[in-house]
């Protein structure tokens, strides 16, 4: 008889235990299957194009050759640029106005010498409205009117694009970003 009491209270036991650890699972709330979610990256907001202007580099943005010409006496600057996704997301949330511009290599003012007057810098949030979204793509083009009285060999230093530079300005007109040698294409290197 002892012998069936031990049986009959083991079987109690692993009954018992057996129970205490199904309402443990059974009880226990099913977690909702999570949803991915696609996040929208944050945007920071920038006041100027100097808060990153940093990004302004070689890897972010490309130039193809600068394209020049002369008639009569316009002077015709012309340059297709590329930017990456990450700089035109800064640049789409900057607040204040930037401007693009073609202008002396440093040093020189062969170039100013030979206008009528010095242009105004292209509107850089315009261009950037007109970007061609497949590929990043922009043309920055400056007019510009010369002096009647330039010599051939005048004209001729105004035809070659190493004597320019590319020049990347904030709200103030100030340089943030240069790029000299426009007489290469970078574009291959993107």
């Amino acid at each position: 008889m002892k012998y069936r009491i031990h049986v009959l209270i083991s079987l109690i036991a692993i009954i018992l235990a057996g129970c205490q650890a199904e309402p443990d699972t059974a009880i226990e709330p099913e977690k909702p299957k999570e949803t991915v979610q696609e996040q929208e990256p944050s945007t920071e907001k920038y006041q100027s194009i100097r808060e990153f202007q940093d990004t302004f580099n070689g890897e972010n943005l490309k130039n193809d050759t600068l394209q020049i010409s002369i008639e009569e006496n316009q002077l015709t600057l012309s340059m297709e640029i590329a930017i990456t996704e990450e700089l035109l997301s800064k640049i789409q949330n900057t607040a204040n106005d930037f401007y693009y511009h073609f202008a002396d290599i440093d040093g020189s003012d062969e170039i100013s010498e030979a206008l009528v007057e010095l242009p105004e810098p292209v509107d850089g949030h315009s261009l950037i409205d007109s970007l061609d979204k497949d590929n990043n793509r922009m043309t920055v083009r400056q007019e510009l009117t010369l002096k009647d009285d330039l010599t051939d060999n005048q004209l001729d230093f105004l035809k070659q694009p190493e004597n320019y530079e590319f020049q990347t300005l904030d709200e103030n007109k100030v340089p943030v970003h240069v790029i000299i040698g426009i007489d290469v294409s970078t574009f291959d290197t993107f």
